[in-house]
């Protein structure tokens, strides 16, 4: 299954599904978001940190979810690791919060709260299958975004890619996954997860070795330009004006 990597490719993706304008300008917006956010960024396979967005926004997409689950898809770790610089006090501030909700709409942003506040291991989506009749509308919405999130990771075989640790990790709750997707009733997401873990981990031997974690990083790192000399005072002001352009 292939599934978007640039914006472009999302908003052919979605114009075919059937999305409304509105909802394609909802996208962009958070695409735009990102944009600011995940300058530089890359995965520990060299992947850029976007082209990871946009695919799980995708994923989202392909599913047949609502416009705000797609966009809340592609700044889905935005508040674990966007690039705020100066403004990364504590979690989040409150402002920075209150402007995303302006921006992309309060649901959008509940996502990517709860995204980011959800912990993410065996032992949590082993509880999450446990407990799955009683989760309400929005933790089911961002357990999906989860699962997408980690299907985005199998694409292509990305995970093989990355760092040993990364793909030991996923590889130890591949299993995980494809029950939870099951109980969430979502079959195809599951065979999806399931066909991707079992195609990663038959093709494990094939790569070469020098091909894999080109960052030298177990996650994500930030590369940033030789011609990158913006001063903090000018980088506060520019992000400063583009949070609040009142």
């Amino acid at each position: 299954m292939y599934f978007a990597q640039t914006n472009i490719q999302l908003f052919n993706q979605l114009k075919q599904g059937g999305y409304a304008h509105s909802d394609l300008s909802s996208v962009a917006t958070a695409y735009k978001l990102a944009m600011h956010l995940f300058t530089g960024q890359f995965r520990s396979s060299g992947k850029t940190f976007i082209a990871h967005l946009v695919g799980t926004g995708s994923i989202l997409a392909e599913l047949g979810t609502t416009a705000q689950l797609v966009a809340a898809g592609i700044l889905h770790a935005c508040y674990t690791n966007g690039d705020f610089d100066k403004f990364r006090a504590g979690a989040m501030s409150q402002t920075i919060r209150n402007r995303y909700r302006q921006l992309v709409g309060t649901e959008v942003e509940a996502y990517v709260d709860g995204y980011s506040s959800i912990r993410w291991n065996t032992e949590t989506i082993a509880a999450a299958c446990s407990k799955i009749d009683a989760i309400e509308a929005i933790e089911r919405n961002v357990l999906l975004m989860r699962l997408a999130n980690e299907l985005e990771e199998y694409s292509d075989c990305g995970l093989i890619y990355c760092s040993s640790q990364k793909y030991q990790r996923y590889m130890k709750r591949s299993d995980l996954v494809v029950d939870l997707a099951e109980k969430l009733r979502l079959p195809i997401l599951a065979a999806w997860l399931r066909d991707a873990s079992e195609t990663t981990a038959s093709s494990k031997r094939t790569v070469q070795e020098d091909l894999c974690n080109l960052t030298g990083s177990r996650s994500s790192c930030i590369i940033k330009p030789q011609s990158y000399r913006m001063k903090p005072t000018l980088y506060k002001r520019v992000f400063s004006a583009w949070l609040d352009p009142s």
